[in-house]
């Protein structure tokens, strides 16, 4: 089973977010803030990171360097997901 982890500090999203992967097949591993989401990246290397761009903590390019600096995560897909509607964001 390919792995998911959302990292997401808008609850109802998460929550979205977990329902719809989890429908279709996909284990979801969830964080609420970066740092937490950068300690599960490490510990289950997961099949593709989905991170939000603004949290409390650490927000999503914070995140996306993390991620690229270490050996055992930089190959991990990443995607951003934002609120944000602007062409400038």
């Amino acid at each position: 089973m390919e792995t998911i982890l959302l990292i997401e500090d808008n609850i109802p999203i998460l929550e979205n977010l977990t329902e719809f992967f989890e429908m279709e097949g996909y284990k979801i591993l969830i964080a609420v803030n970066g740092k937490k989401g950068i300690e599960l990246a490490r510990d289950h290397i997961p099949d593709l990171i989905i991170c939000d761009t603004k949290m409390p903590v650490m927000d999503g390019y914070e995140v996306l360097h993390l991620i690229l600096d270490l050996a055992k995560t930089y190959e991990i897909p990443f995607i951003f997901s934002t609120s944000n509607a602007e062409k400038i964001d």
